[in-house]
């Protein structure tokens, strides 16, 4: 599921984010970002990451229902995406791009 555009979005990475155990082969240097094909958020994250040269390991979770699994176990039940794994291993669903692009030049 994509996210919609209705009820509030975090404007920035400056808040809480809950700190998730480690997927299996998670690697602290290198975000996770969770997504699916024909989802417009996860097209917009990935061109603002790239247009940064920011590396990311990509998860699709219509592929991988391991990674499927992961992002319902993070959302509530629900297959949210883009869903990202952070670099200190807290996650964060739907982030504004640059506001993540600002947070990982800065970390």
């Amino acid at each position: 599921m994509c996210p919609n555009n209705s009820g509030s979005r975090r404007s920035s990475l400056a808040g809480d984010f809950p700190l998730i155990e480690s997927p299996t082969d998670y690697s602290p240097e290198r975000s996770i970002v969770y997504w699916r094909r024909m989802c417009g958020f996860c097209s917009r994250l990935l061109a603002v990451l790239d247009e940064a040269g920011i590396q990311v390991e990509m998860r699709d979770i219509w592929e991988d229902q391991e990674a499927a699994a992961f992002v319902r176990s993070v959302n509530g039940g629900a297959e949210t995406v883009p869903t990202v794994v952070l670099p200190d291993g807290r996650v964060v669903t739907n982030p504004p791009p640059e506001a993540l692009v600002a947070y990982l030049l800065s970390v």
